[in-house]
């Protein structure tokens, strides 16, 4: 499967004006690893058109002999022995006799690598015969021990530094879309640029060969198969934390599309209880209820898992199935295995009540909660459940106050469910303008309208369909961890 060269336009260009240039300077080419330094380097190379050209690759062997660097290119008598400036200078004399006034570029790939005697023959051949030297080294990459060979070139007339970025987003595009042969749906690409970073050989590396078995064609776009199952080579255990961390990430910002094929990419990578909340979350918010129920089914009952899960589970059997009875036995027995996180879980039960239509119930649970002392992680749901009260019972004066400090309190929480701002957002706007407060109302919604992205909004209106328009489906009762 062909991988295809894109962008690095501005870099080709500048390296092939470098060559074309009488008398320019060393040029060296940085990047992280795997950015693509030596491949921008021979597509600049192989469009110039100079036939009395000539490049010399100079290969470094890790700075373990003197003059290694340029021996291949020596005499074989060459003695490396004598005094330093004066192999040097025989070097560069046994050199230039070898080239016989063609114009000459010195490639030295992975230039940390290179031994210190070699790179003066480097730098000499620079300044005595007119030779460009053209170098690459990786960023954050130390160099062999010793001096830095690359220390003789920096203070050359002209010497230019030429820094190669990771691909952008539009370019991972159009890799992949060269691979597949066909356009890549905007998620995908987004998924793959950030866990790879936009570098070109870890996103090789991820997706490699197996690239057209991991995804399907949806709308007349490639995205990532989600019906795909079992592990896949490709990840490192820092490489899977990496995954984990920019899948949670996109749920923070509610790019739900980004999310989800990141989930894919965590689910073939054995990571999927890692992930569980965000892909859970993500269906709901989809309209996928059934499906977020049937993966965390998939996950197991071992019990950190089951507790840590039970929240995510709850929302879906009550917002998303129209379960909330199922959902509310559901927290309450995880509240019991889980003293740690008891008042947050039973806080949650408490705004499913109110939201779900048993606001009374959900007093007395308030109530109760209210008994057992304060919690900070149940505050969010507390206040939240206490506003949801309030509003159905007609006073949505006392629910602005309980909103707003829930909003207060969601800051603690936005990393685990980024989706209730917006949402207590919305349901401020609807109690101010139930309270007659008109003016307030339109500078929380202007700010809200203004201040958030696209989605942030089209979340709040989802969850609030899904509050409001709950419709019960048939099925058995979900089986419950006791």
């Amino acid at each position: 499967m062909p991988w295809h060269f894109v962008g690095r336009t501005e870099q080709v260009e500048r390296i092939r004006a470098t060559v074309a240039r009488a008398h320019a300077g060393p040029l060296l080419i940085t990047g992280e690893p795997g950015v693509g330094r030596t491949t921008a380097l021979r597509r600049a190379l192989a469009q110039v058109d100079d036939p009395d050209l000539e490049v010399i690759h100079l290969h470094p062997d890790g700075g373990l002999v003197p003059f290694g660097l340029v021996l291949p290119h020596l005499p074989e008598d060459f003695v490396t022995t004598e005094p330093l400036g004066v192999a040097v200078r025989k070097a560069v004399d046994a050199f230039l006799d070898r080239v016989e006034g063609r114009r000459v570029v010195l490639v030295v790939d992975d230039a940390h690598r290179a031994d210190h005697a070699g790179m003066l023959v480097v730098r000499d051949l620079h300044r005595r015969g007119d030779v460009l030297p053209i170098i690459t080294r990786p960023t954050g990459v130390s160099p062999a021990p010793g001096p830095d060979p690359l220390d003789c070139l920096r203070y050359e007339r002209d010497f230019q530094i030429l820094c190669l970025p990771p691909l952008n987003t539009d370019e991972v595009g159009a890799v992949l879309g060269g691979v597949l042969g066909g356009r890549v749906h905007r998620a995908t690409v987004e998924a793959l640029h950030a866990v790879t970073g936009g570098n070109p050989r870890a996103l090789h590396d991820l997706v490699g060969e197996r690239l057209a078995d991991d995804v399907v064609l949806d709308g007349g776009v490639w995205r990532f198969n989600p019906c795909r199952t079992g592990g896949r080579a490709g990840f490192a255990a820092e490489g899977i934390t990496a995954l984990v961390e920019t899948t949670h990430r996109a749920w923070r910002e509610l790019a739900l599309d980004r999310a989800e094929e990141l989930c894919c990419l965590a689910r073939w990578s054995g990571a999927e209880d890692r992930v569980a909340e965000v892909l859970a979350g993500v269906l709901l918010l989809r309209g996928r209820a059934g499906e977020a129920l049937e993966f965390l089914d998939s996950l197991g009952r071992d019990e950190p898992t089951w507790s840590r899960v039970a929240p995510v589970r709850a929302l879906v059997l009550a917002l998303g199935l129209g379960r909330p009875e199922e959902a509310g036995e559901l927290l309450r027995l995880a509240g019991g295995t889980n003293l740690q996180r008891r008042r947050h879980l039973l806080a949650v039960r408490a705004w499913l009540l109110a939201v779900t239509g048993s606001p009374t119930e959900a007093f007395a649970s308030l109530d109760a909660l209210d008994r057992g002392g304060s919690d900070h992680e149940a505050a969010l749901f507390t206040r939240a459940a206490r506003a949801a009260v309030e509003l159905a019972v007609g006073s949505p004066a006392i629910a602005v106050s309980h909103l707003r400090r829930a909003l207060i309190a969601v800051r603690a929480q936005r990393d685990d469910v980024p989706w209730m701002e917006p949402y207590l957002t919305a349901c401020l706007i609807d109690a101010l303008l139930l309270a007659g407060r008109l003016t307030e109302a339109t500078a929380v919604a202007g700010d809200f309208h203004g201040g958030k992205r696209d989605n942030a909004w089209n979340v709040a209106v989802t969850l609030t369909e899904l509050v409001g328009h709950r419709m019960p489906i048939a099925g058995g009762a979900v089986e419950l961890a006791s």
